[in-house]
């Protein structure tokens, strides 16, 4: 398990970091920074997905990015 960035801009990655490809790990710095994410949390599933990682959860704030709804739909 790792952490990337500070909170509220953080994500938990409840994986370890050399079991991540590099495609993956720029999804989730990328998501990590943006303004609607807080708190993101980083399952164990976690790869590379459609604008986001597979296995990504954040904090509910008031805006909603609609690129990262279902993007993981029919996955495996």
């Amino acid at each position: 398990m790792f952490t990337i960035g500070q909170a509220p801009n953080d994500a938990v990655v409840f994986l370890e970091k050399d079991h991540l490809d590099r495609e993956t790990l720029k999804q989730i710095e990328a998501i990590a920074a943006h303004a609607s994410v807080a708190h993101a949390r980083i399952m164990p599933d976690a790869h590379k997905g459609n604008g986001c990682c597979v296995g990504f959860t954040c904090h509910l704030t008031p805006t909603v990015l609609p690129g990262l709804i279902g993007g993981d739909i029919g996955c495996g």
